[in-house]
């Protein structure tokens, strides 16, 4: 297709000529979709194993069934799809890599220009923590020691059997 002529999208009416003069009595229409400007994701990063639901948002987004996410060559089909609103799970991969992330509505033409990444890394790993118990009112500040933890992310946490409580990194 050609580019359209405003970043708001608009429908084009399509026909075809055979001999570059005349041309098809009927016409269909091709809907070219708004620019995919302030578009977010959330989160940017997970582990290598998969599983991650990420959150692309931005008033340009339309609700569509056929709509899917590609982690760069990687597609894995939204299981959400609403105005402002596309969800995916991430797939898995090899090993830890910056991807760009893109959608699809129509389950074919990709926006490869939404400027959206994910980064996929090595799961954190607990080898110690210190102390190793204490009072059962809580309140006890640990350390816990390890590898592959991200250092200045806001939704870093620990949790204590099926409780969540916020947490602060020290490297």
């Amino acid at each position: 297709t050609p580019p359209y002529d405003t970043i708001n999208g608009g429908v084009a009416h399509i026909s075809v000529t055979m001999n570059g003069q005349e041309m098809a009595s009927n016409k269909l229409s091709y809907l070219y979709k708004p620019a995919a400007f302030g578009l977010s994701l959330y989160p940017t990063f997970g582990t290598i194993a998969g599983g991650t639901e990420v959150n692309i948002t931005g008033s340009t987004l339309i609700a569509a069934p056929d709509t899917y996410c590609a982690f760069d060559d990687q597609i894995v089909k939204a299981h959400l799809s609403l105005p402002g609103l596309i969800s995916c799970v991430t797939p898995s991969v090899p090993f830890p890599q910056l991807v760009r992330v893109s959608y699809t509505n129509n389950g074919q033409d990709y926006d490869n220009n939404t400027l959206l990444s994910f980064q996929f890394q090595y799961p954190p790993v607990i080898t110690r923590i210190d102390p190793a118990g204490g009072p059962l009112t809580g309140g006890t500040h640990i350390r816990i020691f390890g590898e592959n933890f991200l250092n200045g992310d806001s939704d870093v946490a620990c949790r204590f059997g099926n409780i969540t409580v916020p947490s602060v990194i020290n490297s």
